[in-house]
């Protein structure tokens, strides 16, 4: 079944994602993702678009099954630092972490609420500046 045509009008603003097929990078190195770029700033000019921003998103950015090897799962301690790497630094949702490990997503929602409680205890150096 294909999908409904896209209405297009004057002056509508749209947002286009893409993403590869089974969530595959689309880019294999930084020089296709600097041509996608320029075939972009092309387009924008051609047809007299206004991009209002972009994201090039998970720039190499490692599968789970790479986050969570065996060790990982079995020591809890390494697994909740993991969890807080995948969601907070590589972008991965709390949903997608929790089905892979098989947890269930209050559990990975507790996990994150005590990293996150443990990052604003941690004092932060503060630097004296003599005048």
């Amino acid at each position: 079944m294909s999908r409904p045509l896209r209405i297009e009008f004057a002056g509508a603003l749209y947002h286009v994602t893409s993403r590869g097929n089974g969530r595959n990078p689309i880019f294999r190195n930084d020089q296709d993702r600097l041509s996608f770029l320029e075939v972009l700033h092309k387009v924008n000019q051609r047809y007299h678009w206004l991009c209002h921003a972009y994201c090039l998103r998970y720039l190499g950015r490692p599968g789970l099954e790479d986050l969570f090897s065996g060790k990982v799962v079995r020591d809890r301690k390494m697994r909740n630092e993991r969890v807080g790497k995948a969601v907070g630094e590589w972008g991965y949702s709390q949903r997608e972490v929790a089905d892979y490990l098989r947890l269930h997503y209050s559990t990975l929602s507790r996990i994150m609420k005590e990293r996150e409680k443990s990052i604003n205890k941690t004092p932060k150096k503060r630097s004296i500046t003599a005048l």
